[in-house]
C-alpha cells in the first residue's frame, strides 16, 4: 500500500492525502511487521508552530506519517490543490471564500475534501489492533493520574488489551524522568502514546524513540487521554462535521481564545497569502 501516493506540503511539512481506512490499514501493516513507526496528527496550531520554529519543523519532517487532524488542515490541503490550478488572482480569492464557506456550512467537512484523521479517532483503531495482535501498550501524560484512569476505561472496553500507564504527575519535557525511563525498560511496550500536547509530545518521541528499540509504534495524542479519562468532553458530532470543534473547546475553556484565533483566522490568511505568492511567482517571474 502506497500511503504516500498523494501528499501536500504545508509550510514544508508533508501531510498525507488519504482516507482514514487506508491509514488504519497502513498502521496495522506496520505494527504486524514490527516496522518502527512515528505518526503525527497535525492541526493548524501545530503547523503554525512549525512555521515559526525550524527545530520543531525538522522533528515533524522526520515522522513516518503526518495526517490531517482538523477541518482547517483538510481545507488547506484541498484549497492549495485547487489554487495551484487557478489561472487568476481573482479566482484564487473566490476559491478561498467559497471553500471556507463549504467547510462551515456544507453538509459535512469531508464532502469533496481529504478525510480528517484525528489522533482521538486513530487512537482507538490502534488500540483495537493492539488487542487483536497482543501488543503491549503504554500511556504517558496528563495530570491527576489521567493516564491510569484512561487505561482503566480502555480495559473496560477491550477486555484482553495489555495496557500500562505511567501514574505520577510530571513535567512534560522531551527527557524522561528516571522513574519513567526505568518503567518503560521494565515493561517493554511495543506501542506508546504520549499525551503531552504539542510540541512536547513530538519532541519526546524524537528524543526517546531510539532509546527503546522494543517500541515499534509511537504517536502523540494531545488531549485524547483527557477525553477518555473524563477530564474533558469532546465536541458533539454535529459540530465536528461542520468544522466547529474549535467553538466547543473555546466554550469549555475561554482562555483558548488566542489559540483559536490563530487556528481560525491567522492560519487561513497565511495559506491564502502563500498561494497568492506562488501564483505571482509562477506567472510573473518566469
Amino acid at each position: 500500500m502506497n500511503i504516500y501516493a498523494k501528499m501536500t506540503n504545508i509550510f514544508d511539512v508533508p501531510v498525507v492525502f488519504a482516507t482514514k481506512r487506508d491509514i488504519v490499514l497502513w498502521c496495522e501493516e506496520r505494527i504486524l511487521t514490527n516496522v518502527s513507526t512515528n505518526i503525527v496528527t497535525v492541526n493548524p496550531e501545530i503547523l503554525l508552530m512549525a512555521r515559526r520554529d525550524a527545530w520543531y519543523k525538522t522533528i515533524l519532517q522526520k515522522a513516518d506519517l503526518i495526517t490531517p487532524d482538523g477541518a482547517g488542515i483538510c481545507w488547506a490541503l484541498r484549497f492549495t490543490e485547487l489554487a495551484d490550478q487557478s489561472t487568476s488572482i481573482v479566482g484564487i480569492i473566490k476559491l478561498f471564500i467559497g471553500s471556507l464557506w463549504q467547510v462551515v456550512f456544507g453538509r459535512t467537512v469531508n464532502v469533496g475534501y481529504p478525510e480528517r484523521v484525528s489522533g482521538a479517532d486513530l487512537f482507538w483503531d490502534i488500540i483495537q489492533i493492539a488487542e487483536q495482535q497482543n501488543k503491549k501498550v503504554y500511556l504517558i501524560g496528563g495530570e491527576r493520574k489521567t493516564a491510569q484512569r484512561a487505561a482503566k476505561r480502555i480495559i473496560s472496553r477491550y477486555k484482553k488489551i495489555n495496557i500500562w500507564a505511567y501514574g505520577p504527575d510530571h513535567t512534560a519535557t522531551p527527557y524522561s524522568p528516571q522513574i519513567l525511563h526505568n518503567e518503560i525498560i521494565e515493561i517493554r511496550p511495543e506501542i506508546i502514546f504520549v499525551a503531552y500536547g504539542s510540541p512536547k509530545q513530538e519532541e519526546w518521541i524524537n528524543q526517546n524513540m531510539h532509546r527503546y528499540p522494543f517500541v515499534r509504534f509511537a504517536m502523540g495524542v494531545g488531549g485524547t487521554l483527557d477525553f477518555i479519562a473524563g477530564n474533558a468532553v469532546r465536541a458533539p458530532l454535529r459540530l465536528q462535521k461542520h468544522a466547529l470543534e474549535w467553538f466547543w473547546r473555546l466554550y469549555q475553556r475561554p482562555s483558548r481564545i488566542i489559540r483559536v484565533f490563530r487556528a481560525t483566522m491567522v492560519f487561513p490568511s497565511i495559506i491564502l497569502i502563500s498561494q497568492l505568492n506562488k501564483f505571482y511567482a509562477r506567472k510573473f517571474r518566469k
